[in-house]
C-alpha cells in the first residue's frame, strides 16, 4: 500500500461540510464504475448490492474497521460563506407537467424551497490515504466534480494532484478523521457509505481545522 497525499485544485467553491471523506467520494465511483450511474443517483438502490471494497488499507479491529483516509484538510485562506438556495415553480408552466390535476408546490418533487446553502472557497483541498495509488489514479481522473450541487457548477475539479505523503490519523494532537471510541462523545460514521445507519459508532471526531505543511 502506498502512502499519498491526494489533493483536489478547485475551481468554483465547494458545497460540503467540514469533514468531507475521501473514501465516501471514492466509493461513489468505484460503485458507478462496477454498477452503473443509477446505483448512486436512485434512492433505495444502493441497498440492493453489495458495497464494494476500496483499494484502501483498512485500520481498527473486528466492525470497528475504516478506511485508513483522512477527512478533507483546508488550508489556511479557506473560507466559509452562506448563500441563499430557492426553488419556485413555474405555476404558468403547469400544463406541461400534469393534465386535469394539480400540481402539489408544498411538498414533492415541485415544491418551493428557499434555504441556506453553506459552501467552502479554496484554491485546494487535501487528503492522506494510505491504499492502492494505481487503482486511485484510475477512478480519480473520472471525479470532475465534488460536494453538492454540482449540477449547478459548485465543487467543480480544475486538476488531481496525488503525492507521497506519510499518512497520520492524528496530527499535532489533533484528529483527522472520526476514529471509533467507546468512550466517544459522537455517534458518527466511521466508514462510507456515511449516511448508512450500521456504521455508525461512537467516536471521536476532528473538531478543529487542521493543515498540512508543504
Amino acid at each position: 500500500m502506498d502512502e499519498i497525499r491526494i489533493r483536489a485544485y478547485l475551481q468554483t467553491p465547494i458545497i460540503c461540510d467540514q469533514f468531507l471523506p475521501i473514501d465516501g467520494i471514492l466509493l461513489s465511483f468505484f460503485m458507478r464504475e462496477k454498477y452503473g450511474e443509477e446505483i448512486i443517483t436512485i434512492p433505495g438502490c444502493l441497498g440492493k448490492v453489495p458495497i464494494i471494497d476500496l483499494p484502501l488499507e483498512k485500520l481498527g479491529t473486528g466492525e470497528d474497521w475504516f478506511y485508513a483516509a483522512t477527512f478533507a484538510i483546508f488550508p489556511d485562506h479557506a473560507k466559509e460563506f452562506k448563500q441563499f438556495y430557492a426553488k419556485r415553480f413555474a405555476l404558468h408552466r403547469g400544463d406541461f407537467v400534469a393534465t386535469n390535476k394539480k400540481v402539489n408546490i408544498r411538498g414533492g418533487r415541485y415544491r418551493s424551497l428557499f434555504m441556506n446553502v453553506y459552501y467552502r472557497a479554496t484554491l485546494w483541498v487535501d487528503w492522506l490515504v494510505k491504499g492502492d495509488v494505481t487503482e486511485i489514479r484510475k477512478i480519480i481522473k473520472h471525479i470532475f466534480f465534488i460536494g453538492k450541487k454540482t449540477s449547478q457548477g459548485w465543487g467543480s475539479v480544475l486538476k488531481w494532484e496525488i503525492q507521497p505523503h506519510e499518512f497520520c490519523v492524528e496530527k499535532d494532537g489533533r484528529l483527522l478523521r472520526a476514529i471509533p471510541k467507546q468512550s466517544g462523545e459522537y455517534l458518527f460514521a466511521i466508514r462510507p457509505p456515511y449516511w448508512l445507519y450500521e456504521n455508525f459508532r461512537q467516536c471521536d471526531i476532528p473538531n478543529e481545522r487542521t493543515n498540512i505543511t508543504d
